[in-house]
Parts: C-alpha cells; structure tokens; sequence
C-alpha cells in the first residue's frame, strides 16, 4: 500500500495526459451509478475536464497522484458544477464565486487525508488568484457537513435541490481567508 509520502497534488495543467484516466476514475466510482450510458457521460464530461487545463484563471483543477498514478481530482470554479438548472438558488446569487467542486477521491485510497490535502491546496491556489472567501455545497445530511464545519466552513444558506423525483438539501457553506 502506497503511503501519503508519495503523495503530489499538482495543477491539472501541468498533467493533461491525465484526463483521460481521470474521468474513467470519476465514471466507474461515482457518475456510472447516475448515468449508465457511458458514452453520453463522456461525450458531456470530457470537455468539462477540459475547461479546468488552466492554472492561473478559474475554472482550475488539481489532481492528487500517488506514486505517479491520478486518484483523486478537485476544481476551482466560477459557479458550482452544472447545479444552475436544477438550483434557483445559484441563479439568485450570480456573484459568489469562486467554488470548490467536484471533489473526488478513489474509493480505494479514500479516510488518507487526500480529499484534505486537495481542498488545502485549492484553497491556497484561491488565495494565489486573489479571493480571500470559497464556496461549497454539500448535503446537509452528509458526513462531509461536519468535516467542512469542523474545518472552518460556515453554513450560509441552504437550496432544494432536485433529482429526478427526489429533492435533497444542499447546504451552501463558505469558508474566508484563514488558510
């Protein structure tokens, strides 16, 4: 088992050999279970990877590699991923911005501390690029509500947000320049 020793977080732009394994990753672990059909997947999330082959304007990207190999993957964006049409709460608030999404780590390489080191280098990319206040969102109910609280986030608001017949709740958090 690799240890965190061999960890890297690098900018995405700096490894675009890596999307292609970087979306396979993200297919298999967690977009395959939403959308079986593979090909459409791909032909919408491909340029999505694309967009984020920048370093020094948003959206950006960072890749964890261990050992070399891509496991794990979180963006810096503009607005959060492609919530708009299933989200009033986004379009009501055009101006905040920048948001960290999209954050995916390997199921089998996950409870390592990599998902923090990804949020901990965005975050410090982000004060790079000159904004002092990010953005996230996340489900109120989820674990991951309690790490982000635990780590300085604070909740701003909250948003419905709907899933085929489902609605989950959204917990919109920021968290302002301390890191």
């Amino acid at each position: 088992m690799a240890t965190l020793d061999n960890l890297t977080i690098a900018p995405l732009a700096q490894h675009p050999e890596m999307v292609e394994q970087l979306f396979e990753l993200l297919y298999q672990h967690s977009i395959q279970t939403l959308d079986p059909d593979y090909d459409a997947v791909k032909k919408r999330y491909m340029p999505f990877l694309l967009q984020h082959l920048q370093e020094d304007a948003l959206p950006c990207a960072f890749v964890a590699l261990l050992d070399g190999v891509p496991v794990g993957l979180c963006c810096l964006r503009k607005k959060p991923v492609s919530t708009d049409e299933k989200c009033s709460w986004f379009k009501e608030h055009p101006d905040t911005f920048p948001w960290i999404a999209g954050l995916f780590v390997s199921p089998a390489y996950t409870n390592r501390g990599i998902a923090k080191a990804l949020v901990r280098q965005v975050m410090m990319h982000a004060k790079e690029l000159g904004f002092d206040t990010l953005y996230l969102f996340t489900q109120k109910e989820s674990p991951e509500y309690a790490t982000y609280i635990k780590h300085g986030c604070r909740e701003i608001d909250t948003t419905d947000f709907i899933d085929d017949e489902k609605t989950v709740t959204l917990s919109i958090m920021c968290h302002e320049s301390s890191f």
